[in-house]
């Protein structure tokens, strides 16, 4: 076991995407805090950017690993270099946070390749010597905890003192100017209430089909709510199907914001309204009330501490994930099928967290 004492720099190693950056932001905090450390994210090129809102990260390295999901994985030569690159940072220990579905043991080698004395994680398996502070992984045959408590648990294993367990982030005075500024030239009546409507996802399996957005946003259009549709370039052409001239009070920011720019959108918004994707977990470090259209994949990442409304539904047998872990969570947590949200059901869930949140 190694020993997680007076420690001053420690690697957090996180290879997924920006809300799995998030979520594990609370137990990353936690190390910050407890050892007074210097704390270095090593994480994927797509989760890398939103680290730059973490205040508790003072350095972020990157790394598409070849166990995970990347569109140009490391080849086996550049995995020996990079393991040497950290050598050369003298860490005094590492903290491998994972999903229940994913092994942190090949994480754990190149730690140990890296000369880290203290290692810790999750496994299923036994790990002997990869891992200096093994944890035995129970989700999610015994427990499924969300995936900020499923962090927070781990570290505390090695005696860090959790004071805090929200998702933090901060933003800067000039982004939230110039996301003001983009959103009254696009139209928006800053005076007045306006849903974020966000209909982007890393999966195509956790889409909400673009039909059902025209369906809502004509339904809410009726109720004289402003809409702004955020998301990324590639998502583009289909906010501009949905923010037609023939639809009053929709307002299209897509592909038009930085990832600050976002965060400060939603800051300025009353209700926000997404798939399950990383706006989710920006909502919940704003403590924006949120309703999340969401695909049955994984019941961790809900919203953490803040007003919610979450409303499943089914992913079709042919998305279904072939891991047999996830199939696991399927069969037992999405066995009933769940049909698309109502345009009704959705204003109706919007509605509430208005009313909540103006108490």
């Amino acid at each position: 076991m190694g020993d997680w004492k007076y420690l001053k720099n420690i690697l957090c190693i996180r290879l997924d995407h920006m809300g799995d950056v998030l979520m594990s932001g609370p137990a990353i905090k936690a190390l910050k805090s407890h050892f007074n450390a210097k704390i270095t994210l090593l994480t994927s090129v797509k989760g890398a950017p939103v680290a730059k809102l973490m205040p508790y990260i003072d350095e972020v390295l990157t790394f598409d690993a070849p166990w995970m999901k990347a569109d140009q994985p490391a080849n086996g030569q550049h995995i020996f270099t990079f393991a040497e690159e950290l050598r050369k940072r003298s860490f005094d220990a590492c903290a491998i946070f994972t999903v229940f579905s994913q092994s942190a043991l090949p994480a754990a080698m190149l730690a140990w390749q890296a000369g880290i004395p203290n290692r810790l994680a999750y496994s299923r398996e036994n790990p002997y010597s990869l891992l200096t502070h093994w944890i035995p992984d129970k989700e999610p045959y015994e427990v499924v905890r969300h995936q900020v408590q499923r962090d927070l648990d781990m570290v505390c294993e090695v005696g860090v003192v959790v004071d805090d367990t929200a998702i933090q982030i901060n933003l800067p005075t000039a982004v939230m100017h110039s996301a003001y500024q983009k959103l009254r030239l696009a139209g928006v009546d800053m005076s007045m209430p306006f849903l974020v409507m966000h209909m982007g996802v890393s999966e195509a399996k956790r889409e909400f089909p673009l039909a059902h957005w025209k369906e809502l946003v004509q339904y809410i259009a009726k109720r004289n709510l402003q809409m702004v549709f955020t998301g990324n370039d590639a998502e583009q052409l289909a906010c501009r199907e949905i923010c037609t001239g023939e639809i009053k009070n929709v307002f299209n920011l897509c592909g038009k914001l930085t990832l600050e720019e976002f965060a400060a959108v939603l800051e300025f918004s009353t209700v926000i309204v997404t798939v399950n994707t990383c706006t989710v977990h920006l909502a919940s470090a704003l403590e924006k009330p949120v309703v999340v259209l969401y695909a049955r994949t994984n019941p961790q990442h809900s919203p953490w501490m803040t007003k919610n409304k979450v409303l499943e539904y089914s992913i079709a047998e042919t998305q279904k994930s072939k891991n047999k872990v996830i199939a696991y969570i399927d069969q037992v947590y999405y066995a009933d099928f769940k049909a698309y949200p109502s345009p009704a059901e959705i204003f109706d869930s919007i509605m509430e967290m208005v009313i909540t949140n103006a108490r």
